[in-house]
């Protein structure tokens, strides 16, 4: 039996997620749902070994620290942290699409691949399907001229003030 190129596309379609139109919006509406939920994070780089900074948000307070530096914080909304995400927002041409799935911690997460018009290199969000929160992200970005690529990690139980 030949299969030609019209019977497989039944199949192809099964396998191929296209890029559906919410995919940015699903990435907004996660990053504005963890902008309100109690987390700590790290952020790596394979690039810069030394490189680590964590942050805890304990839901009325943003707590930093990078490498060896002391703890600061100081006092932040959910709504604060937000609008300084939506506003970040503003301006940029981005499009995003699904392209499979990871399972974070239990918890089976959509990976959202995010393109912008102004970096050579797309952004990857992990996107718990059902939390709805960002479970990990990787991106690029340049430090004291260095380009590099950077992976965060959230966990959200048990938050408290470092």
């Amino acid at each position: 039996m030949r299969l030609t190129l019209l019977a497989c596309l039944p199949i192809l379609a099964l396998l191929v997620q296209p890029a559906r139109a919410d995919d940015c919006g699903a990435v907004q509406a996660a990053f504005i749902k963890l902008k309100h939920t109690p987390y700590h994070n790290w952020v790596t780089s394979p690039d810069m070994p030394n490189l680590m900074v964590e942050e805890v948000f304990t839901g009325d307070r943003l707590y930093e620290k990078g490498g060896d530096e002391n703890w600061t914080s100081s006092p932040k909304s959910g709504d604060e942290l937000e609008k300084e995400y939506t506003d970040s927002l503003v301006g940029t041409s981005r499009t995003c699409r699904v392209t499979g799935t990871e399972t974070i911690g239990g918890e089976t997460a959509d990976i959202v691949e995010t393109t912008w018009a102004d970096r050579n290199e797309p952004d990857l969000t992990w996107i718990g399907q059902s939390s709805g929160l960002v479970l990990r992200m990787e991106f690029s970005l340049t430090i004291a001229e260095r380009h590099i690529r950077t992976k965060t990690v959230y966990r959200f139980d048990n938050i408290s003030a470092p």
